[in-house]
């Protein structure tokens, strides 16, 4: 070989071998920048939580909140006013990849890295942590923790496919726990009160490439509970082994036996037996349906039910009401129907029916969900809608009555 061609062939070497060390350069310093983001997004975010777990409702006071909002001001905003009356403040922290920047477009590098499996290949997954507070009357009455991570397809798994999902967890407070409250829905049955009746857990139907939860507990709740609900996983964020199902993203799922409630109900075979008397305390009763009516049963008659695939018998009972003991609806001296519940056949987590007896007196606990209604043809009543009027219920649902603090919620975020 001649020297010409030697020299050629070294030069060539040279190149490659430089664009060999450039390229393993830029691929060490992809991974860096990749892991230096989701470090730096689970930090935030696990300071982000140990600032809300201090926080107290009803106790922290408007220059406390000052002070977190001073502290987060880069990743805090509010709509409309945010004074001592009134505030609504969201805290957002999250990789640039997240796209919680506003309107800002991602970058040329960010665009390549958020291909599919580009960004997952050095140990980077979206998400991130949203938190809110609510001010009123010069003290903290809301709260809520919403946290998000993305789930990036399997890289040597034949089933996985190019499709990311996320897991999405959101924890929020309420003074009310019944279903759809002042027009903001929660999600769960009151049948959860039975065993926890300061939370209540459940799914939404609709949410598309996700898998996602929602946990709702009483502004009441004991604070030791506020912070065990409000506990997250955030290794989630920096674990190169992705996880991949909600209570990895969010432990109390499995302490409390939640993770049927993020599937879409637990197996029917494994369903516990039901109670033959109502189960769930009358104070959470007292809470959480907005109307209680104090009444006596005039007569009782059977009527067929022909809603559902099978019809069945139910009690209807003819009742005058005697006086209201909550709600705005007044129905003093009236003569309604009442329709206790008829339990549930077609379940096999059989729900015996609810009766009342001629002559006797009953707290009915109910929904209304009207703001300005025609007067009813009578109560429809859920489980537990029924309770003897006797001295130790009325104190027991006064205190959960107590716990209402007939604030309007009204989240912006």
């Amino acid at each position: 070989m001649s020297n010409l061609a030697m020299i050629k062939l070294r030069t060539v070497r040279r190149i490659g071998a430089r664009a060999a060390l450039a390229a393993v350069v830029l691929v060490a310093a992809l991974f860096v920048w990749v892991q230096a983001q989701q470090w730096i997004t689970r930090w935030r975010a696990e300071r982000l939580t140990a600032d809300m777990h201090g926080i107290r409702l009803y106790q922290t006071t408007w220059p406390e909140a000052q002070g977190l909002m001073q502290k987060w001001g880069a990743w805090g905003h509010w709509e409309g006013k945010c004074t001592a009356e009134d505030c609504e403040y969201a805290i957002v922290v999250g990789d640039g990849l997240w796209g919680m920047r506003g309107d800002e477009e991602p970058s040329w590098l960010e665009r390549i890295l958020i291909l599919p499996r580009g960004f997952g290949l050095f140990g980077g997954r979206l998400g991130g942590m949203q938190t809110t507070l609510t001010v009123h009357n010069g003290l903290i009455w809301r709260m809520s923790e919403k946290v998000f991570v993305d789930v990036p397809p399997e890289l040597f798994s034949k089933d996985a496919g190019d499709i990311y999902y996320s897991l999405l967890i959101n924890v929020q407070s309420r003074q009310q726990l019944n279903r759809e409250i002042r027009g903001y829905r929660i999600l769960g049955s009151m049948d959860q009160l039975a065993e926890h009746p300061y939370f209540v857990a459940g799914s939404p139907s609709g949410c598309t490439n996700c898998l996602a939860g929602q946990v709702t507990y009483s502004t009441r709740a004991p604070q030791w509970q506020i912070d065990e609900l409000s506990d997250f996983n955030f290794a989630c964020f920096t674990q190169f082994t992705s996880c991949r199902f909600l209570p990895d993203l969010y432990p109390p799922a499995e302490k409390w036996n939640l993770g049927w409630m993020f599937d879409y109900g637990r197996p029917r075979e494994n369903l516990p037996p039901a109670a033959a008397d109502c189960d769930i305390p009358v104070w959470a009763l007292g809470r959480d349906f907005n109307s209680v009516s104090e009444v006596e049963a005039l007569t009782a008659d059977s009527v067929k039910n022909d809603g559902g695939s099978k019809p069945q018998w139910m009690e209807k009972v003819n009742v005058k009401v005697l006086s209201t003991l909550k709600g705005s609806r007044r129905m003093e001296g009236l003569t309604v129907d009442a329709f206790p519940f008829a339990g549930d056949t077609e379940r096999l987590d059989y729900k015996v029916a609810e009766h009342m007896n001629v002559g006797e007196r009953y707290l009915l606990f109910w929904q209304d969900e009207r703001s300005d209604p025609p007067m009813p043809p009578g109560f429809g009543l859920e489980r537990c809608g029924v309770e003897p009027d006797t001295a130790e219920v009325r104190a027991e649902m006064k205190k959960g009555m107590a716990m209402n603090d007939e604030y309007r919620d009204h989240w912006s975020y």
